[in-house]
């Protein structure tokens, strides 16, 4: 991992946590992932050296692994809108961007960390 990637973390409320195991935990925690969408990693997915714009994000689709020890590991889905600046003050450039975020969630601590983006890299078959 580089070192100025480092993981960003931050505390759910304990009404979240409260709803763990119950239906109504999926839409609290895509709630708690919302309010504090400025701790997203959603800068780091611009792929043209943009910036998210502010209240854009929509976070959705919450694939949680194994669900038995008290660290969970999972995913959500995000979509947002790019910012990229064009050289004129007052327009910027706009393009839709779409990914998964991972984290992990520790049950009795309330910590969400939330992973540093996974770089893909696609290749052209005559590349190599």
């Amino acid at each position: 991992m580089d070192p100025y990637e480092m993981p960003t973390s931050f505390k759910v409320s304990s009404n979240c946590l409260e709803k763990w195991d119950t239906p109504e935990f999926e839409d609290a925690f895509l709630c708690e992932l919302m309010d504090n969408e400025g701790k997203l990693p959603l800068d780091d997915l611009c792929s043209s050296r943009g910036y998210h714009e502010d209240g854009s994000a929509e976070v959705t689709d919450l694939k949680l692994e194994d669900k038995s020890t008290r660290l969970i590991k999972g995913s959500v889905h995000v979509s947002f809108t790019e910012l990229s600046p064009t050289g004129c003050r007052d327009h910027d450039w706009k393009d839709n961007v779409t990914d998964r975020i991972y984290f992990s969630l520790d049950l009795d601590s309330g910590i969400v960390t939330l992973e540093p983006p996974r770089l893909r890299r696609q290749y052209e078959s005559d590349e190599f």
